[in-house]
């Protein structure tokens, strides 16, 4: 009575004024904590009853299994099997007990010893197949958890609804998902089983890519039975942001409140992917108008949205007003990254050593933004340091997230024998990611031979798949080794991978052919492009220019740059400062020193405050006023400009000097170029020249 009432104190109470409880009542006791989520005091009692000299039976055996299931003991789940294998019960146990050993070692992450348990069993019962096929699907063994299904089937044994939920959870396709679906529609379903196949099937379908399916299969239940946090969850999770929104806006209009915490954290996710800061305040204050601000789960998802539109400063905020004992790791490493994603990589290490002092150890996923706060503050002993906490730490060091960290954090530094060391010592464990890092620092280091063996390694090892990023990064080593015939197979496979319309991709491959001198080629494929961003501009401008580089008054070249320059901004793109380098250096060359004013102007409108221009734009002008001898207006640029001269500036007006001979403003030029790089030799050859001149 007391047990089914949940009063287990007086349960306890009771039980402890029995003079000789038999099994039934140590099992009754047993089975009481066990369902009550008291499951340390279950084993507890379990382990008493030898002490007691008491002979478990089979209902004892599952309870205690059933136990060290919820709290993953695996070494308690193996003492208590040799125990029913001593007293002959494995054999003679039933199904029952049969089905708690899987399930024992399926929870506690043993698959091996439960596929053995499942496979001696010769007469399987629903529930045996059930529990293997979500152990599967649970560990992510897709293809394990739908043979098994299919097999089950084969045996005639008829699926219930947790086994076309497990089945749907494993469907990795819509076809698979689909012929799934139509299985569970021959069934009635129990209404517990009702939703957690409709939870399945959205998931599944939200998944796959089609979200229709999923609110079809939302919709299509019985009001008494649709989950809203489940289809809501659903689509925040797999990317749908503004289907969740507008489920979550319906299910206020239909009067249903949020059962759980996660539904808003996952609409807080919404907002974050959608950059919707006003949307995830309103949530802020409902949350804490409910009372749930004090949530771990709730303030750490809205430090994510936060962080995530923006709003570095509402982030510290909330973080900072959780107490101390509800800030858990996800929680620290939320902050963490947070601080790491707005350049704020000190305070993401300061915050990183107070959660240290805390007594909170760091997982992979914090330990790799840590990595990362390392990498964008170049703090190399911290670094190290860390990487050295990473080799002694065997889950830290099995970790393919914390090896692709520290490979980053070392190319940052510049350290490219020490990421190659890392890299090969993940030989067999290493993901697109691993590769894309490696490819993409030596070419940014200027090793593209290197860069490409890398490439042409990870194709013959043939276990990952080149993704948008190693093509890249490959086909921008063929262009800076203008090596066309690799960059042209490689173009080959990016085209039979289905990614040559991906941004990155088709910059590289227009790259390719500008570098390669096949102006004509790139000129066809720059106008095909799917989207032309300033990065195709500017390739397209930089290879036009160089024609008016070539020649000292080549005014064809020139004149098409000017051109594209236009059409670039008719398409409404802006330059950036490589675009205005370009420009400003071509007319530099071709002495254009009208459009060069033109273009500065344009620049400093365009930039709008955000910037006034770097060294080298005035370099530029410094460079164009030079050539025409106007030495004076050269040198008040240089006098006025809001940022330092760059040696580039000293040695065009070096140079002006020496073509307009002008010694006294030439040793002027030097002093100052000298001051930069004492050990250059060219502004000594340069005034020695003008001095030579005016004599």
């Amino acid at each position: 009575m007391y047990t089914k009432s949940g009063s287990l104190e007086d349960a306890a109470r009771l039980f402890r004024e029995m003079s000789q409880p038999n099994i039934v009542s140590w099992n009754t006791m047993i089975a009481a904590n066990a369902q009550h989520g008291h499951d340390r005091q279950a084993l507890e009692i379990f382990w008493t009853i030898d002490l007691e000299g008491m002979e478990p039976d089979v209902f004892t055996f599952g309870a205690g299994l059933a136990a060290c299931s919820s709290l993953a003991l695996i070494e308690q789940g193996k003492a208590i099997d040799e125990r029913t294998t001593s007293l002959g019960f494995e054999a003679s146990g039933g199904a029952a007990l049969q089905n708690a050993l899987i399930n024992m070692y399926a929870k506690c992450g043993n698959l091996g010893e439960a596929w053995r348990k499942f496979r001696k069993i010769k007469d399987k019962d629903v529930v045996a197949w059930n529990i293997m096929i979500a152990a599967n699907a649970g560990l992510g063994c897709n293809e394990e958890a739908l043979n098994l299904y299919r097999e089950m089937e084969v045996e005639g044994l008829e699926p219930d609804m947790f086994t076309l939920s497990s089945a749907a959870v494993s469907s990795s396709d819509l076809q698979q998902g689909r012929s799934v679906h139509e299985r569970v529609l021959t069934i009635r379903p129990e209404p517990e089983g009702s939703v957690v196949v409709q939870n399945a099937l959205v998931n599944m379908y939200a998944r796959c890519g089609s979200v229709e399916d999923a609110k079809r299969v939302f919709m299509d239940s019985p009001d008494t039975e649709k989950d809203w946090n489940g289809f809501i969850s659903a689509c925040s999770q797999h990317c749908f942001p503004v289907e969740a929104l507008t489920a979550f806006w319906e299910m206020d209009l239909e009067g249903v409140k949020p059962v759980e915490i996660s539904t808003l954290t996952s609409v807080l996710a919404a907002c974050s992917l959608l950059k919707k800061l006003s949307v995830g305040r309103a949530l802020h204050a409902r949350i804490e108008h409910g009372g749930g601000g004090s949530s771990s789960v709730a303030s750490t998802a809205l430090v994510e949205m936060y962080a995530n539109c923006g709003s570095l400063d509402e982030a510290v905020e909330v973080f900072d007003k959780m107490v101390d004992h509800r800030k858990d790791l996800v929680a620290w490493t939320a902050m963490i990254d947070a601080y790491v994603r707005h350049g704020c990589g000190h305070d993401a290490l300061e915050l990183y050593t107070k959660m240290n002092l805390e007594g909170v150890r760091a997982d992979e996923i914090c330990l790799a933004s840590v990595l990362a706060a390392c990498s964008a503050t170049g703090d190399e002993r911290t670094g190290r340091r860390l990487h050295s906490h990473v080799v002694l730490d065997r889950e830290l060091s099995a970790s393919i997230e914390v090896t692709n960290a520290l490979l980053e954090m070392y190319a940052s530094f510049g350290d490219l024998e020490e990421a190659e060391r890392v890299f090969d010592k993940v030989a067999g464990r290493r993901n697109v990611v691993t590769w894309n890092i490696m490819i993409a620092a030596l070419v940014r280091d200027g090793q593209d031979p290197r860069a490409l063996s890398f490439y042409l390694d990870m194709q013959r090892e043939g276990r990952v798949r080149a993704d948008a990023f190693v093509f890249a990064s490959s086909i921008t080593a063929c262009a800076n080794l203008q090596t066309l015939e690799k960059g042209e197979m490689i173009h080959r496979r990016i085209v039979s991978s289905g990614l040559e319309r991906d941004r990155p991709v088709e910059n590289a491959v227009l790259n390719l052919y500008v570098k390669c001198g096949k102006l004509q080629v790139a000129e066809e494929f720059f106008h095909n492009m799917q989207y032309r961003d300033v990065v195709s501009w500017n390739a397209m401008i930089t290879a036009h220019a160089q024609l008016g580089f070539a020649a000292s008054r080549h005014k064809n070249g020139a004149s098409k740059a000017m051109e594209l320059w236009n059409e670039m901004h008719l398409d409404g793109i802006q330059p950036d400062s490589i675009s205005f380098t370009v420009i400003l250096t071509l007319c530099s060359h071709v002495g254009l020193v009208d459009q060069a004013r033109l273009y500065f102007v344009w620049m400093l409108q365009e930039l709008d405050g955000r910037s006034v221009g770097r060294e080298e734009h005035y370099g530029c002008i410094v460079d164009v006023l030079g050539r025409l001898g106007w030495l004076s207006e050269a040198e008040e640029l240089i006098h006025t400009m809001p940022v330092t001269p760059s040696q580039v500036a000293w040695i065009s007006m070096l140079s002006a000097c020496r073509i307009h001979p002008d010694a006294a403003r030439g040793k002027w030029a030097a002093q100052e170029a000298t001051k930069l790089v004492p050990s250059k030799s060219s502004p000594y050859i340069l005034v020695h020249d003008i001095v030579t001149m005016a004599h």
